[in-house]
């Protein structure tokens, strides 16, 4: 089961991009079929410190790195990087394309940050 930190709304999940979603659903078989834990911290909500709007905009989740090892970290980051490159966003830091990050905020906790690019035809990003 996905677990969604209280602070979410998730009705803000209508709001998302169906890219965004698949990767959410990803996430999940991925933490089950490894044995570890699923949680979203943070989906469309302001937070601050944010420079990007990807978030706002319904193309980004970020996902608790609580109970993986070093060695799961490296092994999911490389997963997801090298399996969905046609949907990644272009990191603001490299200028590739990058499905999924591993950082901290200023006074935050370190956590994954999965974002995809804006695509054509996808529903309507964002809220109206």
């Amino acid at each position: 089961m996905i677990e969604f930190s209280d602070d979410i709304d998730l009705e803000e999940l209508r709001y998302m991009s169906e890219y965004i979603l698949m990767i959410m659903i990803a996430f999940h078989s991925y933490t089950q079929k490894n044995g570890l834990p699923c949680r979203i911290t943070s989906t469309t909500e302001a937070v601050q410190g944010r420079k990007e709007k990807t978030h706002a905009q319904g193309r980004a989740f970020d996902a608790s790195s609580r109970g993986f090892s070093s060695g799961e970290i490296f092994s999911l980051l490389r997963h997801f990087n090298t399996t969905y490159p046609h949907i990644a966003a272009i990191s603001s830091k490299t200028g590739k394309k990058t499905l999924v990050t591993y950082h901290k905020m200023e006074d935050g906790e370190y956590h994954f940050h999965f974002q995809v690019r804006w695509i054509d035809g996808a529903h309507y990003v964002g809220k109206k």
